[in-house]
């Protein structure tokens, strides 16, 4: 089984890109499983039908203890008929690295880890770089791929949060995804995460 995990800021939409890749990994026959923040607050609003066939189960956003519930929840799903891939979001206020580093260690079967996404967008330009949150930081600063919804931004506002990330983290690959264009589309994204 392949461990996605996304993870990102209050309002980045990680359950639209979570069921979207999940969405595009049913279509390509794969067994899904889904592990999703419960919206108590409802600050992310979800836009994308999930597709039936993938297994959505909800935990609470409690910080102090997500990560020893999230390994609770693999050791049932260990115990289950192997998913191809499941799919984790992870709470803002975790860094993603930390999340794979304890279930790693959990000793579970057959395991891997997709490379680590990070969910922005151009609200970072607003301060600069050395200004973001830690929080933020750290994650950028984990991750392997920074998906950026480029639908808003224009060229410019495109280049210069490349720069932004791209200082922050040389090796993170940038995903601009943009559902009105040509460009990167969530096939590509499946594909960067299953190669």
């Amino acid at each position: 089984m392949q461990l996605v995990l996304i993870g990102g800021f209050i309002g980045m939409e990680k359950k639209n890109v979570l069921f979207s890749v999940g969405n595009e990994l049913i279509a390509r026959g794969k067994k899904v499983g889904a592990v999703v923040i419960e919206d108590a607050e409802c600050t992310e609003n979800r836009t994308v039908d999930i597709d039936p066939a993938i297994i959505v189960k909800e935990m609470q956003n409690i910080p102090c203890t997500f990560i020893t519930d999230m390994v609770a929840e693999m050791q049932d799903i260990d115990k289950q008929p192997a998913f191809d891939h499941m799919l984790i979001e992870v709470p803002f206020s975790l860094p993603p690295g930390k999340v794979k580093r304890a279930i790693m260690s959990g000793g579970f079967r057959d395991l891997s880890v997709a490379p680590l996404v990070y969910i922005s967008d151009v609200t970072i330009l607003k301060s600069d770089a050395k200004m973001i949150p830690r929080i933020v930081s750290t994650q950028i600063k984990e991750a392997e791929i920074v998906f950026v919804s480029a639908d808003p931004m224009d060229q410019g506002t495109a280049a210069a949060l490349d720069r932004v990330f791209e200082t922050m983290n040389p090796s993170a690959r940038i995903f601009e995804y943009s559902a009105d264009s040509d460009g990167h589309r969530i096939g590509d994204l499946v594909d960067m995460l299953t190669s």
